[in-house]
């Protein structure tokens, strides 16, 4: 059964849907994509990340399929159980949503990511990018980097120790390496694991690609509260704000 969860990640918080049915899954494709429209100007910048099941095989040691695919942005993630659902339905839904040319997917090792997808499900995907060449192409030294995984990538380039403890990101990151991600109810350890590795992601790529968290100082500037607001409150607390400023000046002046 899907399931809402807040997960705190230091100074943030971020809603994490574990998806487990076609029509939840369907709805929140459409909330999420709907998210990513409210910065206009921006690029639509969405994380990717996927997790395995593994089981034995008599022909090999053991067989692998994708069991998650997480996708973030911004505050909100989805945890999409491939397992538990129509498979079918699943993959004409998830394959539509990664093929729309307005979105650009990121995550670390992406093409190992959306190979496995294809093979097992048929999902494709339109706008994909590697994490490591963004760093590349920032900062030119992309030979420094590739050999980072996503947890030293988010403190070296993204100063991630603004928002969270070092010591407590590595613990929560590596918590559910080791875990069954076929199970039919994921634990809470896994849902924060799969939650951070998503956000991180997004955050690291959109602080290189362009995006909010390049362009504001949000931790100064409340971030959070920020991205949950719609366009029209955004313009709300703008002209909110030059009523003061007109208001200050007319008693000034008299």
């Amino acid at each position: 059964m899907s399931s809402i969860h807040q997960v705190q990640l230091g100074k943030v918080v971020v809603t994490t849907h574990v998806i487990t049915t076609v029509e939840q899954l369907d709805q929140s494709l459409r909330e999420l994509l709907w998210l990513t429209a409210q910065h206009e100007g921006l690029k639509r910048v969405v994380a990717l990340d996927i997790d395995k099941h593994y089981s034995p095989s008599a022909s090999t040691k053991y067989t692998e399929k994708v069991a998650t695919l997480t996708l973030c942005c911004g505050n909100s993630c989805l945890i999409i159980q491939l397992l538990q659902m129509d498979s079918l339905y699943a993959s004409c839904y998830i394959s539509e949503f990664l093929q729309l040319h307005q979105l650009t997917f990121v995550g670390l090792r992406i093409q190992h990511s959306l190979e496995a997808l294809d093979r097992d499900y048929g999902i494709k995907c339109r706008n994909a990018v590697e994490l490591s060449r963004i760093l590349g192409s920032n900062d030119g030294k992309k030979w420094l980097l590739e050999g980072y995984g996503l947890f030293d990538l988010a403190c070296k380039a993204a100063n991630m120790h603004a928002f969270m403890g070092v010591n407590e990101s590595r613990q929560i990151y590596n918590a559910a390496n080791l875990t069954d991600w076929g199970a039919t109810t994921l634990s809470k350890r896994q849902i924060k694991s799969a939650t951070m590795r998503a956000y991180l992601c997004f955050y690291v790529s959109n602080y290189l690609y362009g995006g909010y968290c390049k362009r504001f100082r949000f931790w100064d500037r409340g971030y959070d509260d920020y991205y949950n607001k719609s366009r029209c409150l955004q313009f709300i607390d703008y002209l909110a704000c030059w009523i003061w400023v007109i208001v200050s000046v007319w008693f000034c002046m008299f």
